[in-house]
């Protein structure tokens, strides 16, 4: 009897896997593509870059280069395809931009269609994306803006082709290698659980500043030098070495940091309690910010300092009843955020 009920757990679990492996959707077969990129007929500045970035990758995995189309024009004769953005077909399978939250995106499978959407920014530029002369690049999606269907390529491309990205440097991604491409078909519905993703110092401002954050030699060493050299041996034969060859750099520090997901809903608070130098510690000689002058309140400040204290006492009670106060009044709208400092 065990050895009975042993042999059709064996089955089960044999007929489940091979229902697993055959429940895959193919994108390139045998070098060649079956599958083609459709936009809608007037795609949003993520859509686009969202686009683009799927075709690069597949190309580099596979050798095969996906068309792009729009919808309303002739599409090419392939068997399946892959709808990126707000199209027709996504809201006719319940994916249209209103029923998204915040920074959500979807990865549908559904007959012979691949559904890659979430919410975007109301941007239609035209995006250049040319990772061949990046100085020329334009148009691409920011971080503080809603680009969820870029994230959802981005969902994609990492949890079903197998995709990684570790830096910004020219070997910093891998990317499975195969004449085929055939992606389990699993659907994903997401949403950051940080909705503020910039944890390496501003990066979003200057993405430049990623390698310097992050390499094992402060910047003006001649070890991050030697390894600035060997992490970017292209990027310095292709382009000269003053701005064209820093822009260049940027871009691709930029791109690395898009497909990390950086940026998402600006709530930044950092150095939030430096303009209390200019209420609570003198006033200032610039005549706008003396007008927030109120009082000197030393009491405030970190003690055992000779002159102007580096920071504040956080343990200071009367620096949290300001603090309470000042949040009071601000969300109660008696007073602006510039007037608070």
């Amino acid at each position: 009897m065990v050895s009975l009920k042993m042999g059709a757990v064996l089955m089960l679990l044999g007929l489940l896997t091979t229902q697993a492996r055959a429940e895959r959707c193919a994108l390139v077969r045998d070098g060649d593509p079956v599958a083609a990129i459709v936009l809608s007929a007037k795609p949003t500045v993520a859509a686009q870059f969202a686009a683009r970035e799927l075709q690069w990758h597949v190309e580099q995995m596979t050798g095969a280069a996906l068309p792009i189309e729009r919808e309303g024009t002739a599409i090419a004769a392939l068997p399946r395809r892959i709808f990126v953005g707000d199209t027709e077909r996504a809201r006719a399978e319940g994916l249209a931009q209103g029923r998204f939250a915040e920074q959500e995106r979807v990865v549908r499978f559904v007959d012979d269609a691949v559904l890659l959407v979430g919410r975007d920014a109301r941007r239609y530029e035209e995006v250049v994306y040319d990772l061949d002369d990046l100085p020329s690049c334009a148009n691409w999606p920011g971080f503080w803006e809603e680009r969820g269907t870029l994230d959802a390529v981005y969902d994609f491309l990492q949890r079903l082709c197998g995709v990684r990205w570790l830096s910004p440097t020219e070997g910093g991604t891998l990317l499975p290698e195969s004449k085929t491409l055939a992606v389990p078909m699993r659907d994903l519905r997401r949403r950051p659980a940080f909705e503020f993703r910039d944890a390496i110092g501003a990066t979003g401002d200057d993405p430049l500043r990623y390698d310097p954050y992050t390499a094992l030699w402060p910047e003006a060493t001649e070890g991050y030098q030697q390894w600035e050299a060997a992490a970017y041996p292209a990027l310095h034969v292709q382009y000269d070495a003053g701005g064209q060859y820093l822009h260049a750099k940027r871009m691709l520090a930029r791109l690395f940091l898009l497909r990390m997901r950086n940026g998402g809903k600006p709530v930044r608070c950092n150095h939030s309690l430096y303009g209390y130098y200019q209420r609570f510690w003198e006033r200032s000689e610039d005549p706008n910010a003396a007008k927030l002058f109120v009082e000197r309140r030393p009491e405030m400040f970190a003690q055992g300092y000779e002159g102007e204290p580096p920071q504040m006492c956080y343990t200071s009670r009367a620096l949290i009843e300001q603090l309470v106060q000042d949040a009071r009044d601000y969300y109660d709208r008696r007073k602006s955020a510039e007037e608070l400092a």
